[in-house]
């Protein structure tokens, strides 16, 4: 598949196709407990950098786990805990599977970070804390070994966690619907069953919907509120599909989790939070989804000459924001290709945000640094399908 032989990955993913991880079946986890936690920081937004491309700088990722050393190169400091990375897996030729990153130095904690499909083109953002040597550990399903692309989209600053500053956490199982499932009556998931202070403004979460019986969305919202427009997950029948997440906690510091259609078995890892109080320097401001363009009602399609979406003084977001968390969809493109998104005014990245074959709905979550010209840009190379951008906060400068 030529798909994106050589334009992969960025600042933000999809993620479809593919098996849950074993850990599926492991005990549940509420808590990932004190010792889990890394002090984090304000959040800095970069020009996508690759860190990573298995198909010119093997081998492939297999169940043994490969370092990656990330602070100290791709624009990542010393003082460093944390990054927003997007991490695609290109056209495997084995069964499906699962991918998993986490902080080097420590067991594989029974996350997984994407799922893929037999020769699919898959990606999704994931914000881990960095481990041992400022490093990530990445590893396979046993009996995989795709081929995997990092972009490194921004990182976390260290010193004292502000109000707004993210904490990470080694990734914890927090919700598991198995034997059931995720149906339009919804899911509460509490601030205590994810193992996060109940005065947190917000939670990091990778949501993942497998095995529904018909085409759906699911979304995840505060709880409390009325249920947006903005999906998370875009999924197809029999289909694993995931997503990250930035959630902004609602009525007793919980989210809301719902599915349209087809009752699919749902599975969330906690990743980290962000601190309550009034976001300081870098810290993030979460929001109620908001949606700022559709392009169906434009008639507009997003082609190769791309296009911009102003966001400093627009929707809420102050003129000196630093960056935003958007949920980018294609809709139903004509035919395959990616979509890139990058800071307005500057040079776009050889990256892409998310990758599509005809006719498909894909989504997933992106922290875009604001271009100084206020914009964050969009281009497609081909397909032209529609755009829907929806809007989860933005970080402070």
């Amino acid at each position: 598949m030529a798909l994106v032989a050589l334009v992969v990955g960025a600042v933000v993913a999809l993620v479809v196709g593919g098996a849950l991880p074993g850990a599926r079946t492991g005990p549940r986890v509420t808590s990932p407990g004190a010792d889990a936690l890394v002090v984090g920081g304000g959040f800095v937004g970069l020009t996508p950098v690759r860190a990573l491309d298995t198909r010119s700088a093997g081998p492939c990722v297999g169940a043994t786990p490969r370092t990656l050393t990330l602070v100290g190169a791709f624009g990542v400091p010393a003082d460093a805990t944390a990054v927003a990375l997007n991490v695609t897996v290109v056209a495997p030729t084995g069964a499906s599977g699962w991918v998993a990153l986490w902080a080097a130095g420590i067991a594989w904690p029974g996350n997984s970070s994407l799922n893929f499909g037999s020769g699919e083109v898959t990606a999704n953002a994931v914000t881990t804390k960095l481990g041992a040597g400022g490093a990530v550990a990445i590893r396979a399903l046993d009996g995989t070994c795709p081929n995997v692309v990092v972009d490194v989209t921004g990182y976390f600053t260290g010193g004292a966690t502000g109000p707004g500053g993210f904490v990470g956490v080694t990734p914890a199982r927090v919700l598991d619907t198995a034997p059931g499932c995720l149906s339009s009556a919804g899911r509460t998931l509490t601030a205590a069953e994810m193992g996060i202070p109940a005065d947190a403004a917000a939670v990091v979460l990778n949501f993942t919907v497998a095995g529904a019986g018909g085409a759906g969305f699911a979304r995840a919202w505060p709880a409390g509120e009325a249920m947006p427009l903005a999906a998370n997950v875009n999924y197809a029948p029999g289909e694993d599909q995931a997503s990250q997440v930035q959630v902004k906690l609602g009525a007793g510091g919980a989210v809301q989790l719902y599915s349209s259609f087809g009752c699919p078995r749902a599975v969330a890892d906690v990743l980290g939070y962000f601190t309550g109080g009034e976001p300081g320097s870098g810290g993030f401001v979460a929001i109620s989804p908001t949606r700022v363009l559709d392009s169906r009602y434009g008639g507009i399609c997003l082609g190769a000459g791309g296009g911009a979406v102003p966001f400093a003084g627009f929707f809420g977001v102050p003129t000196d924001a630093a960056a935003v968390a958007v949920n980018v969809t294609a809709v139903v493109p004509t035919g395959p290709g990616y979509l890139t998104v990058w800071p307005g005014a500057a040079t776009m990245p050889q990256a892409s945000t998310l990758n599509y074959l005809a006719g498909q709905v894909v989504s997933n979550l992106a922290s875009v640094k604001i271009g100084t010209d206020g914009t964050i840009r969009g281009y497609t190379n081909n397909g032209c399908p529609n755009l829907v951008v929806d809007l989860y906060g933005y970080y402070r400068p």
